[in-house]
């Protein structure tokens, strides 16, 4: 009936996009001074553009990253984006594919994933994982001391591995091991931006046809 459309419409709205931005306000965006200021750099050394914004609603989960575009294609260099040592690498055909983990001192942890290869010594060191285990999938954890890494590193090379539908670099920041917040939302790279803001914005005032 023609006139069920509107509040059928605004309720697609609101649980695809208000929901995600309540949940962002709610655990802690508005606060910002809380997250370290100026201590991550960019994952990348190209200007940012986003495929995928974090707490954005998927198929069957919200989205606990953000994806970054990397222009369409792999190879580009991926830094850490602080100082740490690397706690964790995985390989998988599904999923996040190469992956890589790096541990920070002020508790933080960064995520690379959707990754095309690792740099030295993370590759040789999966490698020989894999021929050991005999094993293409796995997941190590290195020693705390085994891979230190200074912010700025070259740690790997983005790439379109595991469940991604295209060439980015996926890139979280963790609160500890777990709990994932929003880098732009909590101004982590001195940019405060809600990342659904502008979708929800757009989809308000312009509609979705």
């Amino acid at each position: 009936m023609p006139g069920r459309k509107r509040p059928l419409k605004f309720v697609r709205v609101a649980v695809r996009w208000i929901a995600p931005l309540l949940a962002i306000l709610l655990f802690g965006s508005s606060n910002p001074n809380r997250y370290p200021q100026d201590y991550f750099r960019s994952p990348l050394g190209i200007p940012l553009s986003l495929a995928g914004s974090f707490a954005e609603m998927r198929s069957n989960h919200f989205h606990s990253g953000l994806d970054i575009k990397t222009n369409g294609r792999s190879g580009y260099r991926v830094y850490a984006s602080a100082n740490g040592w690397v706690s964790r690498i995985s390989v998988s055909s599904g999923g996040f594919g190469n992956a890589i983990y790096v541990t920070h001192p002020n508790g933080f942890m960064t995520v690379y994933a959707h990754l095309n290869r690792f740099s030295e010594p993370f590759s040789a060191y999966i490698k020989n994982l894999q021929y050991a285990r005999e094993s293409f999938s796995l997941d190590a954890f290195p020693a705390k001391g085994q891979f230190p890494v200074t912010k700025g590193d070259v740690i790997a090379f983005s790439g379109n591995s595991g469940s991604s539908s295209g060439p980015h670099l996926h890139f979280e920041v963790r609160s500890g091991s777990h709990s994932i917040v929003d880098p732009y939302s909590k101004c982590l790279w001195n940019r405060c931006i809600v990342a659904g803001l502008i979708p929800i914005l757009n989809l308000l005032l312009l509609g979705d046809e």
